[in-house]
């Protein structure tokens, strides 16, 4: 009978000072977010706990990870106001301390090219088979400046060939020294229980301007031209919805609009339109968690960047999405 191996308490609490360490002389109050799942489905749940209040944070983070349950946590800090139960958007998303590249292939290769961009403080090596992976952290000079940091982090990543699943403020990182339980999918692939472990080396901190400054730009890949305004009814014109009516419009679309390609494809294209740039990615993002399989094998950037590409077709809008939120069938 094979034995699980043990959460790293350890390993754990090192993690979250080394992600926090840098905000408690700038923003004390800041929290940050622990995030877990079953291996099937995916980091669907969380909790926020102040940086102040790291003891709780592994403590819970271990009673669950013996549960079964993989373990999480945010690769941003979240403000004071964020709740304390329930995922994160992209709005409590408050100050990045570092840059992180997932890489589940060619691993050394990722952390060489990394290495001469900038040199990684900590490696968190999640698992060995059936081949070596792993995250690797750099340390940034403290920013708020999260549209330049999503910035510097597309490119780094890029350039690394690193994992470009793993981009965004809301992203969730492997939480070191928590033990990683394999899909059945992955299992099938030769995965098997795996404990994370914590790796720190000296090196220096970057700021994001100079990150920016030694990257080059990724090609620009120009939408065709946007709506200025959606329909209502009887043919009036109104300007396009606020962010919370599109929320609003998300939660009440049932999980096949996830789950269904043609109706999730749908829902990027609306999102697209609503809001091209990255926090638009976010929403569409969010929303593919309710299939852990679009969650887990869609390369996110490089389909919302097609969703900007000229094609022949009636264009789908956020005025689709809406719609579709209000119809008497989803018992709104």
């Amino acid at each position: 009978m094979t034995v699980s191996p043990e959460p790293d308490e350890r390993a754990m609490l090192l993690h979250l000072v080394w992600l926090t360490f840098p905000a408690r002389s700038v923003a004390p109050d800041l929290r940050v977010e622990i995030a877990w799942g079953a291996p099937d489905s995916g980091p669907n749940r969380s909790r926020t706990y102040g940086i102040d209040e790291l003891g709780g944070a592994v403590a819970f983070a271990v009673w669950i990870n013996r549960k079964g349950c993989n373990v999480y946590v945010g690769a941003t800090l979240k403000s004071a106001d964020a709740p304390h139960k329930g995922r994160t958007g992209a709005d409590k998303a408050s100050l990045a301390t570092c840059l992180p590249v997932d890489s589940d292939t060619q691993f050394v290769a990722t952390a060489d090219q990394l290495a001469t961009i900038a040199k990684p403080q900590l490696l968190i090596l999640t698992g060995q088979h059936p081949e070596a992976r792993g995250q690797l952290f750099v340390r940034i000079k403290p920013t708020t400046d999260l549209t330049a940091w999503e910035a510097a982090h597309e490119r780094v990543v890029r350039k690394c060939g690193g994992d470009e699943n793993a981009l965004g403020r809301t992203r969730l990182m492997r939480l070191a020294g928590s033990v990683s339980y394999p899909s059945p999918q992955k299992v099938k692939r030769c995965y098997v229980v795996e404990r994370t472990s914590a790796h720190f080396v000296p090196a220096p901190e970057y700021s994001i301007p100079d990150l920016l400054a030694a990257l080059p730009a990724p090609p620009v890949h120009k939408p065709a031209p946007a709506l200025p305004t959606i329909f209502a009814g009887g043919g009036a014109r109104r300007a396009k919805p606020p962010l919370p009516a599109v929320e609003a419009a998300l939660r009440n679309l049932p999980d096949a609009y996830a789950e269904q390609q043609r109706l999730w494809i749908k829902v990027g294209f609306s999102l697209f339109d609503f809001d091209p740039t990255p926090s638009g990615l976010d929403l569409w993002r969010r929303f593919s968690q309710r299939c852990p399989m679009k969650e887990g094998e869609t390369n996110f950037p490089k389909v919302w960047r097609g969703f900007g590409r000229s094609y022949k077709g009636r264009r789908i809008t956020i005025s689709w999405l809406l719609r579709e939120s209000r119809k008497p069938s989803l018992g709104a």
